[in-house]
């Protein structure tokens, strides 16, 4: 009776571990940067823990936005939506000659109008001050102008995102807007070189 109490104690370990394994491996995710286009934030060879439930979303199907004329299914997040600020992990659109998911920051949310001047951001008219690059290289003067070119319209359903190393970063000031279904995660914390096991990892380009 003894030696099966143990292993019965055993296999619901083990089911506990595989459930907790299978959770996690869903839930989260081991990228590792290439390139320096996230400098000085995230560097080269940098290993991330990316939250791939931070923006979970569902569907309603009986309350769909009857406004909505780009044929794009209403977005609802389970937890939060993307919000300014946040670091997310991304499959390139279609457009974009990427063979990497990339990993970029969300600059503008839909219905924003981003305008971009001598590597200075106006959020809908208002300086938008970006406390996690250094110094005030990226700050616009009083007499900067904008051309149109550098002027975006964030439409629903789409993310404006840029690298925080301006001069390397190639991100929708080239190729516009991310939909919102490109995003795959949030980035979570860098690992300690010490941390980095030989776990699967997915390279994220520039």
């Amino acid at each position: 009776m003894k030696y099966a109490s143990t292993y019965q104690e055993l296999l619901q370990l083990a089911v506990v571990v595989v459930t907790l394994f299978v959770i996690t491996q869903g839930a989260m995710q081991h990228a590792r940067v290439e390139g320096l286009s996230m400098a000085p934030t995230l560097v080269h060879g940098d290993h991330l823990v990316v939250n791939k439930l931070a923006y979970a979303r569902f569907s309603v199907p009986f309350f769909s936005d009857s406004a909505n004329t780009t044929n794009q299914e209403p977005l609802n997040f389970v937890f939060s939506a993307p919000d300014r600020g946040d670091i997310v992990i991304f499959d390139p659109p279609s457009h974009v000659p990427h063979s990497h998911a990339l990993v970029k920051r969300i600059v503008g949310v839909p219905g924003d109008t981003v305008a971009i001047n001598n590597h200075g951001v106006y959020i809908n008219g208002q300086r938008h001050v970006e406390s996690y690059l250094p110094g005030s290289f990226y700050d616009l003067t009083e007499s900067s102008t904008m051309s149109q070119s550098n002027v975006f319209e964030v439409e629903s359903g789409h993310y404006f995102v840029m690298g925080d190393n301006r001069e390397y970063s190639n991100d929708s000031r080239s190729w516009g807007t991310l939909p919102a279904h490109n995003i795959t995660g949030k980035v979570w914390f860098t690992l300690p070189p010490w941390r980095v096991w030989d776990l699967p990892q997915e390279i994220l380009g520039k």
